[in-house]
């Protein structure tokens, strides 16, 4: 497993020990910033790893994860992003992807009309017809009928969100980080 870290800690130590003029180190401005650069670095590491023959997964679950706890990190680091590397038993199909129709934008926002959307996700709502009628009863149980349900609710439900956010949340307070002049 690799954590990518938004660290501004070591940013701060250093304009401390430069004596710097004033500075705002600890705002949504640089933990964006710091987000960009953790990713592009996290990202690279899958890159290399893939072309050496390992398997890599992303796990979004460390943003809401207690990093002061679990790494005792100081103030003003904040976690970006984890992945794990390993030698996969088998080579897994690719993750369904939506086409670059669907996701390129040129010069401007294209608003998706219900047929653009429709035809975009065929391919993953097709899925559905895969799946067991066991399991389909299990998420039958949910209110779950179809592929967009089931990513919905176990993914972006409210209360997932909440359960996510209030992770996210715990993590801002304890680095210390603001996202906005008004909670200061």
């Amino acid at each position: 497993m690799i954590v990518a870290l938004v660290d501004l800690y070591r940013l701060k130590c250093w304009f401390d020990i430069s004596d710097t003029a004033p500075f705002c180190y600890n705002r949504a401005n640089n933990l964006f910033i710091g987000f960009w650069d953790a990713i592009v670095a996290l990202h690279n590491i899958v890159v290399a790893a893939e072309s050496l023959g390992l398997g890599t997964c992303y796990m979004g679950g460390i943003l809401s994860m207690n990093i002061k706890e679990i790494f005792d990190v100081p103030e003003y680091v904040f976690p970006a992003g984890m992945v794990s590397l390993g030698y996969p038993e088998h080579i897994p199909d690719l993750t369904m992807r939506l086409p670059l129709e669907a996701v390129v934008h040129r010069n401007k926002y294209r608003l998706p009309s219900n047929d653009d959307l429709r035809e975009g996700y065929s391919e993953r709502e097709g899925v559905w017809g895969n799946v067991s009628e066991k399991l389909k009863e299990r998420l039958t149980e949910q209110g779950i009928f179809s592929i967009p349900q089931a990513i919905a609710v176990q993914k972006y439900s409210a209360a997932v969100a909440k359960e996510q956010c209030k992770g996210i949340e715990a993590n801002l307070r304890r680095s210390g980080l603001v996202l906005s002049d008004d909670q200061e």
